[in-house]
Protein backbone atom coordinates (compact mmCIF):
# COMPACT_ATOMS: atom_id res chain seq x y z
CA UNK A 1 0.00 0.00 0.00
CA UNK A 2 2.67 2.14 0.77
CA UNK A 3 5.06 1.26 -1.73
CA UNK A 4 2.18 2.52 -4.27
CA UNK A 5 1.18 5.42 -2.68
CA UNK A 6 5.56 6.30 -3.17
CA UNK A 7 4.46 5.30 -6.93
CA UNK A 8 1.96 7.71 -7.74
CA UNK A 9 3.15 10.37 -5.82
CA UNK A 10 6.88 9.83 -7.05
CA UNK A 11 6.00 8.61 -10.78
CA UNK A 12 4.50 11.96 -11.95
CA UNK A 13 7.60 13.97 -10.85
CA UNK A 14 10.04 11.61 -12.11
CA UNK A 15 8.42 11.51 -15.57
CA UNK A 16 7.47 15.43 -15.28
CA UNK A 17 4.08 14.76 -15.54
CA UNK A 18 2.46 15.32 -12.73
CA UNK A 19 -1.63 15.43 -14.11
CA UNK A 20 -4.22 17.76 -13.36
CA UNK A 21 -7.43 16.90 -11.37
CA UNK A 22 -10.39 19.81 -11.73
CA UNK A 23 -13.63 19.24 -9.28
CA UNK A 24 -16.66 21.16 -10.01
CA UNK A 25 -19.58 21.90 -8.33
CA UNK A 26 -22.48 24.46 -8.55
CA UNK A 27 -20.57 26.73 -6.66
CA UNK A 28 -17.05 26.26 -6.54
CA UNK A 29 -14.50 25.23 -8.55
CA UNK A 30 -11.22 23.22 -7.22
CA UNK A 31 -7.89 22.34 -9.28
CA UNK A 32 -5.01 20.67 -8.04
CA UNK A 33 -2.60 18.05 -9.37
CA UNK A 34 -2.89 14.89 -9.11
CA UNK A 35 0.24 14.27 -6.53
CA UNK A 36 -1.93 16.99 -4.72
CA UNK A 37 -4.71 15.16 -4.37
CA UNK A 38 -3.27 12.08 -3.68
CA UNK A 39 -1.19 13.91 -0.76
CA UNK A 40 -5.05 14.94 0.83
CA UNK A 41 -5.86 11.20 0.85
CA UNK A 42 -2.85 9.71 2.32
CA UNK A 43 -3.44 12.53 5.22
CA UNK A 44 -6.74 12.00 5.14
CA UNK A 45 -6.58 8.62 5.85
CA UNK A 46 -4.18 9.19 8.70
CA UNK A 47 -6.24 11.74 10.43
CA UNK A 48 -8.85 8.98 10.21
CA UNK A 49 -6.77 5.89 11.17
CA UNK A 50 -5.60 8.34 14.34
CA UNK A 51 -9.36 8.92 15.52
CA UNK A 52 -10.26 5.41 15.14
CA UNK A 53 -7.12 4.44 17.29
CA UNK A 54 -7.88 7.51 19.99
CA UNK A 55 -11.90 6.43 19.97
CA UNK A 56 -10.86 2.64 20.52
CA UNK A 57 -7.89 3.49 23.01
CA UNK A 58 -10.76 5.70 24.94
CA UNK A 59 -13.37 2.48 24.80
CA UNK A 60 -11.13 0.13 25.85
CA UNK A 61 -9.65 2.08 28.91
CA UNK A 62 -13.82 2.90 29.93
CA UNK A 63 -14.09 -0.71 29.83
CA UNK A 64 -10.97 -1.77 32.02
CA UNK A 65 -12.36 1.25 34.38
CA UNK A 66 -15.77 -0.60 34.41
CA UNK A 67 -14.21 -4.20 34.81
CA UNK A 68 -12.17 -3.23 37.81
CA UNK A 69 -15.12 -0.90 39.76
CA UNK A 70 -17.18 -4.11 38.81
CA UNK A 71 -14.60 -6.54 39.94
CA UNK A 72 -13.79 -4.02 43.47
CA UNK A 73 -17.66 -4.06 44.05
CA UNK A 74 -18.49 -7.77 43.78
CA UNK A 75 -15.24 -8.65 45.67
CA UNK A 76 -16.32 -6.39 48.40
CA UNK A 77 -19.90 -7.98 48.18
CA UNK A 78 -18.63 -11.16 48.80
CA UNK A 79 -16.91 -9.68 51.93
CA UNK A 80 -19.78 -8.34 53.36
CA UNK A 81 -22.16 -10.95 52.83
CA UNK A 82 -20.06 -13.63 54.87
CA UNK A 83 -19.62 -10.96 57.41
CA UNK A 84 -23.61 -10.74 57.33
CA UNK A 85 -23.47 -14.28 57.69
CA UNK A 86 -21.84 -14.69 60.72
CA UNK A 87 -24.09 -11.80 61.84
CA UNK A 88 -26.83 -13.80 61.29
CA UNK A 89 -25.35 -16.86 63.40
CA UNK A 90 -24.57 -14.56 66.70
CA UNK A 91 -28.03 -13.34 66.30
CA UNK A 92 -27.38 -9.74 65.33
CA UNK A 93 -30.12 -9.61 62.49
CA UNK A 94 -30.46 -6.43 61.81
CA UNK A 95 -26.62 -5.61 60.99
CA UNK A 96 -26.83 -8.58 59.14
CA UNK A 97 -29.78 -8.08 56.62
CA UNK A 98 -27.79 -4.62 56.15
CA UNK A 99 -25.32 -6.56 54.67
CA UNK A 100 -26.45 -9.41 53.04
CA UNK A 101 -29.77 -7.25 51.29
CA UNK A 102 -27.40 -4.35 50.03
CA UNK A 103 -24.71 -6.50 48.51
CA UNK A 104 -27.10 -8.65 46.97
CA UNK A 105 -27.22 -6.74 43.29
CA UNK A 106 -23.16 -7.42 43.59
CA UNK A 107 -22.99 -10.73 44.62
CA UNK A 108 -22.57 -13.48 42.48
CA UNK A 109 -25.72 -15.50 43.80
CA UNK A 110 -27.93 -12.50 44.65
CA UNK A 111 -31.01 -14.67 44.83
CA UNK A 112 -29.51 -15.99 48.09
CA UNK A 113 -28.92 -12.82 49.18
CA UNK A 114 -32.24 -11.84 49.14
CA UNK A 115 -33.43 -15.41 50.53
CA UNK A 116 -31.04 -14.56 53.85
CA UNK A 117 -31.81 -10.86 54.18
CA UNK A 118 -35.60 -11.85 54.01
CA UNK A 119 -34.98 -14.68 57.01
CA UNK A 120 -33.03 -11.77 59.03
CA UNK A 121 -35.79 -9.22 58.53
CA UNK A 122 -38.64 -12.16 59.36
CA UNK A 123 -36.20 -12.89 62.82
CA UNK A 124 -36.78 -9.21 63.43
CA UNK A 125 -40.07 -9.63 63.25
CA UNK A 126 -40.59 -7.23 60.03
CA UNK A 127 -42.94 -9.12 57.89
CA UNK A 128 -43.06 -5.88 55.43
CA UNK A 129 -38.72 -6.34 54.51
CA UNK A 130 -39.08 -10.12 54.66
CA UNK A 131 -41.65 -10.29 51.81
CA UNK A 132 -39.74 -7.32 49.87
CA UNK A 133 -36.45 -9.08 49.51
CA UNK A 134 -38.86 -12.45 48.63
CA UNK A 135 -40.41 -10.33 45.90
CA UNK A 136 -36.76 -9.60 44.84
CA UNK A 137 -35.19 -12.65 44.94
CA UNK A 138 -39.16 -13.98 42.75
CA UNK A 139 -37.54 -10.87 40.08
CA UNK A 140 -34.63 -12.58 39.61
CA UNK A 141 -35.09 -16.31 40.16
CA UNK A 142 -38.51 -16.88 38.51
CA UNK A 143 -41.35 -18.87 40.46
CA UNK A 144 -40.03 -22.35 40.32
CA UNK A 145 -36.64 -22.48 42.16
CA UNK A 146 -36.63 -24.62 44.70
CA UNK A 147 -34.79 -23.12 47.33
CA UNK A 148 -36.80 -19.78 47.07
CA UNK A 149 -40.13 -21.59 47.29
CA UNK A 150 -38.93 -23.37 50.39
CA UNK A 151 -37.59 -20.10 52.02
CA UNK A 152 -41.17 -18.50 50.95
CA UNK A 153 -43.29 -21.34 52.91
CA UNK A 154 -40.91 -21.27 55.80
CA UNK A 155 -40.96 -17.91 56.49
CA UNK A 156 -45.46 -18.11 55.82
CA UNK A 157 -44.93 -20.52 58.98
CA UNK A 158 -42.98 -17.87 60.53
CA UNK A 159 -46.10 -15.47 59.94
CA UNK A 160 -48.50 -18.00 60.90
CA UNK A 161 -50.07 -17.41 58.01
CA UNK A 162 -51.18 -21.16 57.37
CA UNK A 163 -53.15 -21.38 54.62
CA UNK A 164 -50.70 -19.77 52.41
CA UNK A 165 -48.31 -21.44 53.85
CA UNK A 166 -49.90 -24.71 53.13
CA UNK A 167 -51.16 -23.69 49.86
CA UNK A 168 -47.26 -23.40 49.44
CA UNK A 169 -45.89 -26.34 50.66
CA UNK A 170 -48.38 -28.52 48.36
CA UNK A 171 -46.87 -26.58 45.45
CA UNK A 172 -43.87 -27.66 46.35
CA UNK A 173 -44.89 -31.26 46.96
CA UNK A 174 -45.61 -31.85 43.67
CA UNK A 175 -42.61 -30.08 42.69
CA UNK A 176 -39.79 -31.94 44.82
CA UNK A 177 -41.71 -34.67 46.82
CA UNK A 178 -38.75 -36.11 48.18
CA UNK A 179 -36.56 -33.08 49.09
CA UNK A 180 -36.31 -33.68 53.10
CA UNK A 181 -36.52 -30.20 53.60
CA UNK A 182 -39.85 -29.78 51.75
CA UNK A 183 -41.16 -33.01 53.66
CA UNK A 184 -40.24 -31.73 57.02
CA UNK A 185 -41.52 -28.21 56.75
CA UNK A 186 -45.04 -30.39 55.53
CA UNK A 187 -45.48 -31.67 58.39
CA UNK A 188 -44.53 -28.92 60.25
CA UNK A 189 -47.15 -26.48 58.55
CA UNK A 190 -49.83 -29.98 58.27
CA UNK A 191 -49.27 -30.43 62.19
CA UNK A 192 -50.31 -26.75 62.62
CA UNK A 193 -53.03 -26.23 60.06
CA UNK A 194 -54.19 -30.13 61.83
CA UNK A 195 -54.17 -31.44 58.24
CA UNK A 196 -54.08 -34.75 59.75
CA UNK A 197 -55.18 -36.47 56.60
CA UNK A 198 -52.49 -34.59 54.30
CA UNK A 199 -50.09 -35.76 56.90
CA UNK A 200 -50.92 -39.21 56.64
CA UNK A 201 -50.47 -39.31 52.98
CA UNK A 202 -46.89 -38.23 52.95
CA UNK A 203 -45.92 -40.39 56.23
CA UNK A 204 -44.16 -42.94 53.72
CA UNK A 205 -42.13 -40.38 52.12
CA UNK A 206 -40.99 -39.45 55.96
CA UNK A 207 -37.49 -41.20 56.74
CA UNK A 208 -37.61 -40.46 60.01
CA UNK A 209 -41.28 -40.09 61.57
CA UNK A 210 -39.78 -39.92 65.34
CA UNK A 211 -39.28 -36.73 64.38
CA UNK A 212 -43.48 -36.13 64.60
CA UNK A 213 -43.89 -34.87 68.21
CA UNK A 214 -45.32 -37.55 70.35
CA UNK A 215 -47.98 -35.31 71.60
CA UNK A 216 -49.33 -34.28 68.39
CA UNK A 217 -49.72 -38.49 67.53
CA UNK A 218 -52.12 -38.68 70.46
CA UNK A 219 -54.67 -35.29 68.33
CA UNK A 220 -57.72 -37.04 67.57
CA UNK A 221 -59.94 -36.12 64.86
CA UNK A 222 -63.50 -35.94 64.57
CA UNK A 223 -63.59 -39.52 62.68
CA UNK A 224 -61.52 -40.74 66.15
CA UNK A 225 -58.04 -40.71 66.55
CA UNK A 226 -55.39 -39.72 63.45
CA UNK A 227 -54.20 -43.43 62.17
CA UNK A 228 -50.39 -43.35 62.86
CA UNK A 229 -48.22 -46.15 60.62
Amino acid sequence: MLLLLAGLIAGPYLSGKQGYVRIETTNHIIEMSLTTLVIFFVISLAVVYSIEAAISRFCNLSNNTYSWFSRRKRVKAQKQTLEGLMRMDEGDYSKAEKLIGKNAKHSDEPVLNFIKAAEAAQQRGDEFSANRYLIQATEIAGTDSLILEIARTRILLQQNKLPAARSSVDSLLIMASRNKEVLKLAVDIYLKSKAYQALDNILEQVENPVCIPPKSLKITTPGGRWPVR
